[in-house]
């Protein structure tokens, strides 16, 4: 398989200020929502982890230090591969999650509550197959419902979620996987309850773009942020 064509962006840690150059995929974004603004985090050569915000033209307009970095996915056992195809997955989360917003009302008018928690859920927790059964049965729901907008929105996803699968062939999903305390020992699991909240903080922070944007309202996207915190509180 063809690498990707990287671009060169240079970027300031907000740390210790110091100046670095990055290189970004370019097909990061095939994954950008109409502000042009992706996310991405990365640890630096000074040693801090970073989040950047860069757009199309490959300029950074802003940086931020994360505490947790998707790198450490598994520490000492992960591969390039794993902490790409994991950062892809986290992207079409905060993608599928702003649709869910964006559509709140429909979802409540139909019932499909639990299913959108589901989705969103094994999204987070980069549960592929558990995604690609719950897409089915909201896509099944809203159809039904003649919500027809918001099936053309989730078929999109979908479709691209089935590329990457596809694009992926051979690629171990379990490996990308969020476990539970009795699969794991305590410090992996301490080290993996961090790597959830940074993935929650790449979401809320495509959320928040969405409010800039005028996409979203602030109430719906708070609303949104704290149903994800408890979510997580209650699965890790």
């Amino acid at each position: 398989m063809a690498s990707a064509a990287l671009k060169k962006a240079r970027i300031k840690c907000p740390a210790c200020q110091r100046l670095q150059d990055v290189d970004i995929p370019e097909d990061i974004f095939e994954r950008v929502s109409p502000s042009g603004i992706v996310t991405i985090s990365f640890k630096t050569d000074c040693g801090h982890y970073c989040q950047a915000f860069v757009d199309k033209n490959f300029q950074i307009r802003g940086e931020a230090c994360a505490d947790v970095s998707l790198d450490e996915l598994k520490e000492g056992t992960e591969t390039p591969e794993m902490i790409r195809v994991s950062d892809l997955v986290v992207k079409l989360a905060s993608e599928v999650i702003k649709i869910n917003v964006q559509y709140s009302e429909i979802i409540k008018k139909i019932g499909a509550q639990k299913i959108v928690d589901a989705l969103e859920k094994a999204l987070i927790l980069c549960k592929i197959q558990d995604a690609i059964t719950s897409f089915d049965q909201l896509l099944a729901n809203i159809t039904d419902a003649g919500e027809m907008s918001f099936a053309v929105q989730l078929r999109k996803e979908i479709m691209w979620l089935n590329g990457l699968v596809k694009s992926r062939n051979g690629f171990d999903w379990s490996s990308i996987e969020m476990c539970s305390l009795p699969e794991i020992g305590e410090n992996e699991y301490a080290h993996m309850k961090g790597v959830q909240y940074e993935r929650l903080q790449q979401i809320f922070t495509t959320l928040e773009f969405g409010t800039i944007e005028h996409e979203l309202s602030q109430d719906a996207v708070d609303m949104k942020k704290t149903r994800l915190v408890d979510m997580l509180d209650k699965m890790i």
